[in-house]
């Protein structure tokens, strides 16, 4: 795995992370698409929600590696009994995008952002009053403390965009987690 360290940003980036076949996708689109359907009468939220039926495995699986990732980079760190192992997905288009500033710390110590669909669209991250921009690729993990405010940039395409969020709760503080890598 390409890990990388970009400080500037405050998050680790892993390229390559995780890559679905063109079979696949088509099931877990599906999946995803279910999961909108069902959340538009229950959430406010129409454009960030989670993932609750996974026929393919795709996403129990890739929270799995998600976790594994994060037991690499931080040790053995204690995961709280409240952790969720949801999934989220942030779903978007030039015709339908909302994006507001927020970060995680009511639920999570380490944050990750799966871009699973994307075409070049970023996320901007806030830090000390500053504005950073980042490009991710399809595929690449961002993983960054639950305090760093971020939001997911305007979409571009006509092509819907998911990204899915994981989040991982611990005992420990993400300025304990992330100090060895100079984040947070």
């Amino acid at each position: 795995m390409d890990i990388q360290c970009l400080k500037e940003y405050q998050v680790i980036s892993i390229k390559n992370f995780h890559e679905a076949s063109l079979e696949d996708r088509v099931k877990i689109n599906e999946c995803i698409e279910k999961s909108y359907l069902h959340n538009l009468t229950s959430s406010p939220y129409g454009y960030n929600f989670p993932v609750r039926e996974d026929k393919t495995s795709f996403f129990s699986n890739l929270y799995e590696k998600y976790k594994k990732v994060c037991y690499e980079l931080f040790g053995n760190f204690h995961i709280t009994p409240q952790n969720q192992t949801t999934c989220w997905c942030y779903r978007s288009n030039i015709n339908d995008s909302k994006s507001v500033w927020h970060n995680h710390l009511c639920s999570s110590t380490i944050n990750g952002v799966y871009y699973y669909q994307v075409e070049g669209d970023g996320i901007s991250f806030e830090r000390k009053g500053k504005e950073f921009y980042y490009t991710p690729n399809q595929g690449e993990l961002l993983i960054f403390p639950n305090d760093l405010n971020h939001k997911p940039d305007k979409a571009t395409s006509e092509n819907w965009r998911y990204s899915i969020n994981m989040e991982i709760l611990t005992e420990e503080s993400s300025s304990t987690l992330f100090k060895k890598y100079g984040l947070s």
